[in-house]
């Protein structure tokens, strides 16, 4: 596992958007996991995501890295990932789903598994209109309000500014998907285009690149 050593609550903010700890690398107290359900029988292709997002909620700094490489992971074509790839994509956005919907609360009522797909991957999404990329946007602002809220005496300082960083770059790319599908007449309506220019006013030259080099 290449994660920080120092900064397991930006870890924890970092699983909503993949599941950066290998399943064998892991060691745990089973009276600890058990006390949080455990693994749940009704997830087949993700239950090791499911079961670590499940622990950083319960507590941001559950988690932590050892100062060693543990375990080598060797990806084939046989491997449970491979074969089922599909099925393991659509399990892991909805046990995200649950995860972002504990994590923001009442506001949560109106929240949409597409657009948690779409945070999650928005490259690989098939995002329907550029409204739905706001929303992703959006909704990447209420979470990051929320988890550092929510942990704020937990966090350190370095890690609400890494929660920060990592936020501003996937605002980033938000905007970028959205000029590229849309085209860049869509900027001057553009919510996440705002927030990215708000957050990240050192970045006028990338934003004016992308737009000259979009012709559409």
């Amino acid at each position: 596992c290449s994660l920080s050593l120092s900064d397991p609550g930006f870890m924890a903010w970092t699983m909503f958007f993949s599941c950066s700890i290998p399943h064998p690398c892991v060691v745990f107290r089973k009276r600890e996991i058990s006390n949080i359900g455990g693994y749940r029988e009704c997830i087949n292709h993700c239950e090791d995501y499911d079961l670590w997002l499940r622990v950083t909620q319960w507590e941001c700094r559950s988690m932590m890295c050892l100062p060693r490489v543990g375990v080598w992971h060797r990806k084939h074509s046989q491997s449970e990932s491979s074969m089922n790839s599909f099925m393991q994509k659509k399990e892991s956005d909805l046990v995200c789903f649950e995860a972002v919907k504990n994590l923001i609360g009442r506001e949560g009522k109106e929240l949409r598994l597409d657009i948690v797909s779409i945070l999650r991957s928005p490259s690989s999404t098939s995002v329907k209109s550029p409204k739905d990329v706001d929303s992703a946007a959006k909704l990447l602002l209420r979470m990051e309000r929320m988890f550092v809220h929510k942990y704020s005496r937990n966090l350190s300082r370095q890690e609400t500014e890494l929660i920060k960083i990592d936020c501003d770059a996937r605002i980033g790319e938000l905007a970028t998907l959205q000029i590229s599908r849309f085209g860049r007449g869509i900027g001057k309506n553009s919510d996440v285009w705002r927030v990215w220019s708000d957050r990240c006013p050192h970045l006028h030259l990338e934003r004016l690149s992308l737009l000259c080099n979009n012709k559409t």
